[in-house]
């Protein structure tokens, strides 16, 4: 059998007894509730002795797994090395190592269930029960190479990995992993795309390492029923974006664009660009539902909006001048009915200076058309062309650190809500809380506490000579990266493995828990110009609590649709398509809670053929919770990955 021949739940729940049988000794996930305090940061005190580091704020640790060996994990079972980025997707945690060496040797990334957190109701009575477990772990027996960046498709079937050479970060190749017939090949250098459908044994099917540097970071995102990588590397002549279309009927990775601040290189063209890319966001945009890419620069013109309606022609259409543009991400719907994104600075060491800022951006300027702004050239934009400053946060200021542990007191990666809180890691902050607030009119950001994650693991475990390795070392908290899910923040500690905490103000069991599968039909599949198609959505949802579901799919902007033949859909014309959302739920919002009530249904839609020949891609279908609301962009939707229906259009329409 195999592994997508069962459903999710069963893999799931045999995974779990697998794991748990080939750990030795395994005890239960460590559960902690850091005390409180309301001080102020000093960084005089010594930053390696955990026990001087304090949660401020209603946040409670709920989880924890320390990566040392499959099934569940405490902090005497470590891993040896450090951690990265950290995603989850479809009740899995998936998270890369930077170091991999000693007892746990020659690690890519690791797969966790996290199901007892995404799924937890009741608002968190459930989780002193909650456990995680380590599924399965990738090796890499490249002695340079380091997983800097992991990322998985809308249905956690694939993952792709940015690998980088240690020797970028370390000045020496990490030759710890005592791996018999490891190299040090350009291959440190690559981007990979993994088959994970077996939580148990990752695959990599393929991989590009056609890269001087990096890539340090990527995304996937599914864009016309396909899904592309978006990957920041360098070559000798390309600072910037290298775009990918995952092929799944073979497995591969196929490069489609290159990009940078001087425009696309679809077809191969050279060009020396300046500046320092390093991160990269694409989201559907909660108003006009394009991709939208946003994409951060260490150097000018900082954060960068560029529209990816076609993948092969990137187009510029809005920035925000900030310094070191790190990490740049907008909010999944409005807030206080604006389209808004946070950048953040990633600091090196100052003297006198700031810890590192992040910004509240207004994005409301950018172009909703999906065109070029012509005013917007490299490094000459100005804060109207699509960013305009909201508002600012930073941790301390003015603050002196530095050059031996230069990163410590920066910020890294963020996470923000439709609700608007951002939870930010904040390297040796540990995980900061801030939500977007409207008053008067005007948005701001309010810190609302801090999480600073602690557990008692091994010195010889932590990355670095005993004291610190600059520039990145044996510091207590230390985390990489924080993301939300079902209302609990995930986040990665490079040096101690994987937690899960609650802030007290978020409810727990805002994520749905829908099992739904919808497809596309309809008469035919080739039809004339002018020719009348009754595209039919068939919808069987599982609900539980009573969700209601509300469906919608995407129609080909060449093709016309019947509003009187489909009473209640809700059309919007987005240029390259329009999109149809069925106002009619599908599912009973009124049932008791704990219970799952099935719901079925059909959503038809009349279309009619345009005049010109082709192919033309009807979906993904999405789905979501939210209600139907008076303004656009109030509502998050998801796709469910392959559903979609090509139409061919042939001839002249036969029709007298």
């Amino acid at each position: 059998m195999r592994p997508d021949d069962i459903d999710d739940r069963t893999r799931r729940n045999i995974l779990k007894l697998v794991g748990g049988a080939l750990t030795a000794g395994a005890a239960g996930a460590a559960v902690g509730h850091p005390t409180e305090n309301t001080g102020s940061p000093n960084q005089q005190h010594d930053h390696f002795d955990g026990s001087l580091h304090e949660t401020v704020g209603p946040i409670d640790q709920v989880g924890y797994h320390s990566l040392g060996g499959r099934g569940r994990g405490d902090a005497d079972t470590p891993h040896y090395g450090g951690l990265t980025e950290l995603r989850v997707q479809n009740g899995y945690a998936f998270v890369g190592f930077i170091t991999s060496r000693g007892p746990t040797p020659n690690r890519g990334f690791a797969i966790l269930d996290v199901s007892d957190f995404t799924e937890a109701r009741n608002d968190g009575a459930e989780l002193e029960f909650a456990d995680i477990d380590l599924l399965g772990v990738a090796r890499d027996d490249n002695d340079a190479s380091a997983v800097m960046d992991v990322k998985v498709t809308d249905d956690a079937n694939y993952l792709v990995a940015s690998r980088e050479p240690v020797s970028a970060l370390f000045g020496s190749p990490n030759t710890s992993r005592n791996a018999e017939g490891s190299g040090t090949s350009a291959g440190a250098n690559s981007i990979q795309l993994y088959d994970v459908s077996d939580k148990s044994s990752p695959q990599l099917v393929s991989q590009y390492d056609h890269y001087a540097l990096g890539p340090h970071n990527a995304y996937v995102h599914n864009i016309g029923g396909t899904d592309y990588v978006f990957a920041v590397g360098y070559t000798a002549n390309l600072n910037g974006l290298f775009v990918y279309e995952i092929d799944r009927s073979t497995d591969q990775l196929r490069l489609v664009n290159k990009w940078d601040a001087g425009g696309n290189a679809t077809n191969g063209e050279a060009f020396q660009t300046s500046g320092d890319a390093h991160d990269v966001t694409v989201v559907d945009d909660p108003v006009t539902g394009r991709p939208y890419v946003y994409f951060g620069m260490w150097s000018s013109p900082g954060m960068q909006v560029l529209d990816a309606t076609d993948p092969t022609n990137l187009r510029t259409i809005g920035q925000f001048p900030m310094e070191r543009a790190h990490y740049v991400q907008p909010a999944p719907t409005l807030i206080g009915g604006k389209r808004v994104a946070i950048a953040g600075q990633e600091t090196i060491g100052v003297t006198d200076g700031s810890s590192g800022r992040l910004y509240l951006v207004d994005c409301d300027g950018l172009d909703e058309t999906g065109e070029t702004n012509p005013e917007i050239g490299r490094g000459e934009g100005k804060a109207d062309d699509g960013g305009e400053f909201l508002d600012m946060w930073e941790w301390q200021d003015p603050i002196s650190f530095g050059e031996d542990y230069s990163y410590y007191l920066g910020p890294h990666n963020a996470d923000i809500t439709k609700e608007g809180w951002v939870h930010l890691s904040h390297y040796h902050g540990g995980v900061m809380y801030l939500e977007i607030v409207e008053e008067n009119g005007s948005l701001t950001l309010e810190e609302e506490g801090s999480f600073k994650p602690v557990e008692p693991v091994p010195e010889e475990s932590k990355m670095g000579d005993p004291r610190g390795f600059a520039p990145l070392g044996k510091f207590q908290p230390f985390c990489w990266c924080a993301v939300e899910s079902n209302g609990l923040t995930f986040m990665s500690d490079i040096n101690q493995g994987v937690f899960v905490a609650h802030h007290n103000d978020l409810a727990v069991g805002s994520d749905p828990i829908i099992d739904i599968d919808a497809t596309h039909r309809d008469a035919a599949s080739v039809f004339t110009a002018g020719q009348t198609a009754n595209i039919v959505l068939d919808v069987d949802a599982q609900v539980l609590d009573g969700e209601a579901v509300w469906v919608r799919t995407r129609v080909p902007g060449e093709w016309t649709v019947y509003e009187a033949g489909s009473p209640d859909i809700r059309l919007r014309d987005i240029g390259f398509e329009t999109l149809a959302e069925f106002e009619t739920a599908i599912g009973a919002a009124d049932d008791d809670a704990g219970t799952t009530t099935d719901g079925q249904g059909t959503r038809r839609l009349f279309v009619e053929a345009p005049s010109s020949t082709g192919s033309y891609t009807f979906g993904p279908i999405e789905y979501t919770t939210d209600p139907p609301s008076d303004g656009d962009g109030n509502r998050q939707w998801r796709k469910l990955v392959g559903e979609t229906e090509t139409n061919e259009v042939v001839g002249v329409s036969t029709e007298p």
